[in-house]
This record gives structure tokens, C-alpha cells and sequence, in this order.
């Protein structure tokens, strides 16, 4: 084998056999001892130039791949991604970097503790590290700088690089709102933590503010001069249960309060608060009347209508309370709550299952004329939700309802039915079993029959209406075979499922839509 300047390869042939041995090769003669060495020698020979010939197959294979890499820079520098102007190159980075933001910071959504597309992870730092063009497009867009996400446990207060960083980082967001990120979990040796610091100073410009803060870090937000002018979404969970060493936490309830009192722009907030008794109402001073989306928590059915009289804007409401108690019949003034067209209310205890009691009910303290859905978890009975509908005339615009409770009275829920001739989902959950019989589904058959009857009635009526029954008492085998029975409804404009275990879902940390665009 040669190689040539030129870097042509030249393999010889291999080295042609032994005429005296070619005889053993189609027989199975042993061969002699002087045939024996004459094969010994060619073996050798046409190992050699097995060599030679994978070295040069190497050669080869080592050129294709310097080809195909100079092939593809080649081809890269006619990819239509160099001729983009720089304005569109930055809006692409800036939807790959917060792609995972449009949902993870929808109103009540819990934020991953990781993005959902790994170049947000590192992003946009990763992307100023490709070439000096990317690295000017990043650096020339503030946008792409607007969110910060820092865990302050995993930071910790003895790293004197990251506050630095950080600092830079909010140097690149210019004037740019800000979606700002700070969980902490575990106590700090000391009051303060210097990246929390940096972060501090800018706070004017958070537009979401996503705060998961011992009381004894987050108290500092006291010293922001000026509040939050710019702060629209609040998501903030607080543990307000005694740490070791401490008789309790009024003291920083105090200090608290006062927090997000200068929030003009704040629209929509997610706060929820705890302590060793169970759910406790957060111990701000919200803006209330100013809110329009609102998930919380309050100790109690009481505390929770007190804060509803203070709603007066309020578009969609998701309240959970520990307790309940009677309403007295002088309890207060019906709440007039005239742009409500969301409200889902839960009572949740250390039980999985609870019992609701007749006046404990908020419903019956409410006007809401433009209500579009309504979910109960053991908050109210038929009762209370057909004098909600009558009292407030929002049956033309209720479309979604889910109950759940105890015990569903299905004569009751038939007339109510009666009532909600626009509903389009019907979500009934019954922890005791009420609802349907594997041999004879009676409510189901009553619920269709009557549907049709109003369909027949109301000519105009053309929705279908899809209905969600949550028996606990079946098997998933039997809720499988009577959903697949049942089947034959959906030519009458009613489609069922049944479900052997009633969802219990924790609706202060569902997903609920930041925009206004959900509702009409």
C-alpha cells in the first residue's frame, strides 16, 4: 500500500497461493511437514496484507468523517438561521427559554421544581456560550433575562460567587418586568442572605412573584421602599407552624401583614398559609377588591365568607377551609358578587371523607348572576346549590358543576337538574355510594330520561352534556362495564363515565388560566 501526495490509496493484491499446497484445500489430507511450512508462511503473508488493508479502511473511514464535519460547517453557513435578523433570533431564545412559563406560572399552577425543556435549565447563560452572535443577541435582550428561579437552600449563604452572578443577571433585565423564583425551605443560620439581597433590590420590578420563604427571610420584604408598583401575580405558600425553639409566629405575622399592601397592579394572587391546627387565612393585607383571580386558604367556612364581602372584583375563586361551622340565619347581608364566574370551595380534614351539615353552607350568602362553573367538595347539598341558582338567576349561564359529598340525594339532584338547562358538564361524587347499582342504575336511567324531556321541551337546547359520576362503592371492573353500557346514551345528546373512586382533587393548586381570556 502507498500513499500518494495527491492522497489516492493503492492497495497491491494479495499475494497469490502456493501452487504446491492448493491440492489440501478441497480435501482433508493432512499436509506434510514441508507443505505445513509453506502454508505457516503464506498465512503470514495474507495477514499482513489484512493489515494494510484495514488500515487504509481506517484511513478512509477517519476521512469520511473530517468530510462529513467539514460537510456539515459548510452547510451550516447556508442555514436560513444565519440570515435571521437579530430582533427574530432573540423572540425565538425567548420562547425557547420560557416555554415551560406560560404554564408553569398559569394562575395556581405549581411550578417543576425543573423547566420542562432542558435549555431553560441553564438558559440564558447556555445560549450566550455558543458563538459571539448568539452571545450579542442574548446580551441585547432584556426579556430573555426576565426570570430568575433560586433556591436559596441549595445556594446557601457561603458562596460569595453566586450574588455576584445574580447581580449580573439583573443587570441584563434593564427595565423588563421581572418573573422572580426564591424558594427556601430550611431556616438560615443568619437574617439575611446575600443573594436574597441582591435579589431585594429588584423587587419594583417583579411582575410575578413566586415566594415559597421562611417568615424569617421573608419578613424582609418590609424593607422594599415603595412596595411592589409593577407586582400583578402573587404565588406565595407559608408555613406558619412554630420552628424548634420558637412558642410561636405572631410576631412575624405582624411584621407581614403590612407586606403587599402597595401592590396597585396586583390582579392575581395564590396564598396559601398553615399551621399546626391545619389551614390558616395568609396574614396579609391584600388589596382585595382589586383582585380578580384568587386561590386561598382561610381556618374556616366563617372566615372564608368574611373574605369573599371584601371581593367585589373577583372573576374566579378557589377557597379551602379546615372547618366548618353553623351560620346563624342573621349571619350578614347577602354577597353580591357580580363578575364571580368561577368559584370552587373545599373543606379538607385529616380524613379523607367529610360529612357535610345543612347551614354550614356559603352558598346561601351568595349572589352570583354570571356564574359559569361551580365545584363543591363537601361544601354544600343540592339545597344550597339550588338556592344559589334560584337567588342569583344564573342558571342560562351555569354550563360546568361538580359536587361531591357524602351522600348525593339523587331525587334532589334531579331537580336540579330541572333547573341547569345549559349545563354542559356534571360532575357528581358520592363517598358512599349512592349514585349507581351494578344491576340497575337507576339515577343514570332517571338523569337521561329527564334530559331528553327538557331537550324534547327546548327545542333550542343542542349541547350535549357530558356527566362524570364518581361512585366509591363500585369496583373499577363495574364502573368499566356501566360506563361501556351506557354508551348507547350519547345518540341523546348525554354521555356518562362512571368512576369507581370520587376525585378528591386539591383545588387551590389546580391549574386555573392568568388572562382573562378564559372567560367571556
Amino acid at each position: 500500500m502507498t500513499r500518494s501526495d495527491s492522497a489516492v490509496l493503492t492497495l497491491h493484491e494479495p499475494p497469490p497461493p502456493p501452487v504446491s499446497v492448493l491440492h489440501l484445500i478441497n480435501s482433508n489430507t493432512p499436509p506434510h511437514p514441508a507443505e505445513a511450512a509453506v502454508i505457516s508462511s503464506y498465512v503470514g503473508e495474507l495477514e499482513s496484507h489484512l493489515a494494510s488493508v484495514q488500515e487504509a479502511i481506517q484511513t478512509l473511514l477517519t476521512r469520511s468523517d473530517d468530510l462529513r464535519r467539514t460537510l456539515k460547517s459548510y452547510k451550516a453557513t447556508l442555514s436560513p438561521i444565519r440570515r435571521l435578523p437579530p430582533e427574530i433570533l432573540g423572540l425565538i431564545f425567548s420562547e425557547a427559554v420560557h416555554a415551560s412559563v406560560s404554564n408553569t406560572y398559569a394562575f395556581g399552577n405549581v411550578p417543576p421544581s425543573e423547566p420542562a425543556l432542558s435549555v431553560t435549565q441553564h438558559a440564558p447563560w447556555l445560549l450566550t456560550s455558543v458563538c459571539r452572535y448568539w452571545a450579542a443577541v442574548a446580551l441585547a435582550a432584556p426579556a430573555l433575562w426576565s426570570m430568575l428561579r433560586l433556591d436559596l437552600d441549595f445556594i446557601g449563604d457561603n458562596k460569595p460567587g453566586v450574588a455576584p452572578l445574580v447581580d449580573l443577571h439583573l443587570q441584563r433585565v434593564q427595565n423588563v418586568p421581572l418573573t422572580m423564583r426564591l424558594v427556601q425551605e430550611n431556616e438560615l443560620d443568619n437574617e439575611s442572605h446575600p443573594v436574597f439581597d441582591v435579589v431585594l433590590a429588584s423587587a419594583a420590578q417583579w411582575r410575578i412573584a413566586d415566594l415559597y420563604l421562611r417568615p424569617r427571610l421573608l419578613q424582609r420584604l418590609a424593607g422594599v421602599e415603595n412596595g411592589f408598583p409593577a407586582l400583578s401575580t402573587l404565588i406565595i405558600s407559608l408555613d406558619l407552624a412554630p420552628g424548634p425553639g420558637e412558642a410561636d409566629t405572631s410576631a412575624f405575622r405582624q411584621v407581614l401583614r403590612n407586606l403587599f399592601i402597595l401592590t396597585p397592579e396586583l390582579k392575581r394572587v395564590r396564598a396559601l398559609a398553615w399551621d399546626n391546627s391545619g389551614f390558616i387565612r395568609p396574614p396579609f393585607a391584600l388589596p382585595w377588591n382589586q383582585l380578580t383571580r384568587l386561590s386561598t386558604t382561610t381556618s374556616s367556612n366563617i372566615e372564608a365568607l368574611a373574605l369573599l364581602r371584601q371581593l367585589s372584583s373577583i372573576v374566579e375563586c378557589n377557597i379551602a377551609f379546615s372547618r366548618d361551622h353553623f351560620f346563624s340565619p342573621n349571619h350578614g347581608d347577602c354577597v353580591h358578587l357580580p363578575h364571580l364566574q368561577s368559584l370552587a370551595l373545599q373543606i379538607e380534614d385529616d380524613n379523607e371523607v367529610v360529612t357535610y351539615r345543612k347551614h354550614t353552607s356559603i352558598l346561601d350568602f351568595l349572589e352570583t348572576p354570571h356564574l359559569t362553573r361551580l365545584a363543591l367538595y363537601s361544601t354544600a347539598d343540592e339545597e344550597a346549590v339550588l338556592g344559589l341558582v334560584t337567588r342569583s338567576n344564573c342558571a342560562p349561564s351555569l354550563t360546568s358543576l361538580e359536587l361531591h359529598s357524602d351522600s348525593i340525594d339523587t331525587d334532589m339532584a334531579l331537580r336540579l337538574m330541572q333547573k341547569l338547562t345549559h349545563l354542559t358538564s356534571l360532575e357528581l361524587g358520592d363517598f358512599m355510594g349512592q349514585l349507581t347499582s351494578p344491576g340497575s342504575p337507576d339515577f343514570v336511567r332517571r338523569l337521561s330520561r329527564q334530559w331528553m324531556e327538557i331537550r324534547a321541551t327546548a327545542g333550542r337546547l343542542t349541547q350535549k352534556l357530558d356527566v362524570l359520576l364518581n361512585d366509591r362503592v363500585l369496583s373499577s371492573r363495574d364502573a368499566r362495564r356501566l360506563t361501556s353500557s351506557l354508551a348507547s346514551l350519547n345518540a341523546d345528546g348525554i354521555s356518562v363515565r362512571v368512576s369507581s373512586f370520587p376525585t378528591y382533587p386539591n383545588i387551590i393548586m389546580d391549574p386555573i388560566l392568568a388572562d382573562d381570556s378564559h372567560f367571556t
